[in-house]
């Protein structure tokens, strides 16, 4: 929609004066046309008609799939519930999660994602490589031929990551050289084993003028390597299933633009969940924190105030020198469980793994896995069975051992491969407690 892309030549203040607006209205809708909200925002005597500032919204209780799911008849909006497109995701926890979402909706989405993905040379229409997840069920031939009929229209080529493996990782690089992509846009897993293959073999790839990642979190040695295998500059983009296109990086990589024209984004204290929002559990920027969206045109299925299970620190907000209006959000900082607790009452996030082992080459993959509080799991797929490997692994144990305590047991574990998520995804540490 045109409405977005004119957004850009907007100041700050006109947008954020343009959001308020647009939330009052969601908020009226949802009141008079769903259930559940109704019924929640009687009970805090809330009239949506009184919004005056963004702030207003701590007043509401903050909800998240469990509250969907329990409730799931009183967020479908009076009059939408046919024509509304079901939407599913299993999450980085696996769990299946259904949600809705009406038709302009989907539409306003699709403009979003091509609005943050057009700043970055990758708009409508450029010849793009998609490195990412597929259909895992089978499909029919007319399906099948549907869907490159719909992928030949945008000027893409799809790569299914989920197929992705040391036996054909070749095939994968030999169809960057064949079909020239402009962009790359994939999964930051499957794109840093390339990038791996690529380093290591000493392999020429024809190179992108950019590079988008995507779906999981994209750390900066893990850029640093994409960028030196595939020789093009890697840009992060933040989104989510229920949202599509949140936030995306610009040129400058000074963080993530906010389409605040589309939704409101918060972080809030821990302990805002389906309670009355105080002052101590207020949204906060200087800190990590639990990350709240609100949709402002999901009309038919209203998503208002929901944590999708990520962390994020939003920072001071200041616009960035390449013009845009749309604030920055500093970082996306793992999902909410994505933090590794001891008894002594530390508590590391997930940042911590990455940073700590980015620098022992002998590591290709590496997963952490907390299932009690005083033992951490420690999986490790090596690159090669070099000698001088167990010194290294003792070193490292030594390091996580100084870092948890020696109250936590570490155990690290030598595997050959690490699954991937039921969507395809690694989580990088996973708390179980």
């Amino acid at each position: 929609m045109q409405e977005y892309f004119g957004n850009l030549h907007r100041s700050t203040e006109e947008l954020e004066a343009v959001q308020l607006t647009k939330l009052r209205r969601l908020l009226c809708h949802a009141y008079i046309s769903c259930s559940y909200y109704r019924q929640q925002w009687d009970k805090l005597h809330f009239d949506p008609n009184s919004l005056s500032d963004i702030k207003d919204l701590e007043r509401l209780p903050v909800i998240d799939k469990q509250t969907i799911t329990e409730n799931y008849s009183g967020f479908i909006a009076n009059g939408y519930g046919v024509d509304n497109i079901k939407k599913s995701t299993g999450g980085s926890s696996g769990v299946p999660f259904s949600f809705e979402l009406d038709q302009e909706s989907n539409q306003r989405r699709q403009a979003i994602m091509w609005r943050g993905y057009g700043w970055l040379g990758a708009g409508l229409g450029v010849k793009a490589l998609y490195v990412w997840g597929a259909n895992i069920q089978p499909t029919g031939l007319k399906s099948a031929f549907k869907e490159r009929m719909y992928h030949a229209f945008y000027n893409r080529k799809m790569l299914n990551s989920f197929n992705l493996n040391e036996s054909n990782i070749m095939e994968y690089l030999e169809e960057f050289s064949r079909y020239k992509p402009d962009v790359v846009v994939g999964y930051v897993g499957p794109l840093v084993a390339l990038a791996d293959y690529v380093l290591t073999h000493g392999i020429k790839v024809r190179s992108p003028k950019s590079i988008l990642t995507g779906a999981e979190p994209l750390y900066e040695f893990q850029r640093e390597k994409i960028e030196k295998a595939f020789s093009a500059p890697v840009y992060n983009t933040y989104g989510c299933r229920e949202f599509m296109l949140i936030g995306a990086e610009c040129k400058n990589k000074k963080g993530l633009h906010l389409n605040i024209d589309h939704l409101v984004v918060e972080v809030v204290g821990e302990k805002n969940s389906n309670e009355d929002s105080t002052n101590e559990e207020s949204a906060i920027s200087s800190q990590s924190a639990q990350l709240v969206i609100t949709d402002l045109h999901n009309y038919g299925f209203p998503l208002i105030r929901y944590a999708n299970g990520d962390k994020a620190t939003l920072g001071n907000q200041v616009n960035c020198d390449c013009g845009s209006p749309l604030p920055l959000m500093q970082s996306v900082d793992g999902r909410k469980l994505d933090v590794i607790r001891t008894p002594g009452g530390r508590i590391l996030s997930g940042e911590f793994f990455p940073h700590l082992l980015k620098d022992f080459k002998q590591i290709k993959q590496f997963q952490v896995i907390q299932n009690a509080i005083n033992e951490i799991e420690i999986k490790l797929v090596l690159n090669s069975a070099e000698t001088g490997n167990d010194a290294e692994i003792d070193k490292i144990q030594q390091l996580i051992q100084k870092s948890v305590g020696h109250e936590v047991m570490v155990n690290i574990l030598i595997v050959e491969k690490i699954d991937l998520t039921i969507s395809g995804k690694l989580r990088v540490v996973i708390s179980n407690i």
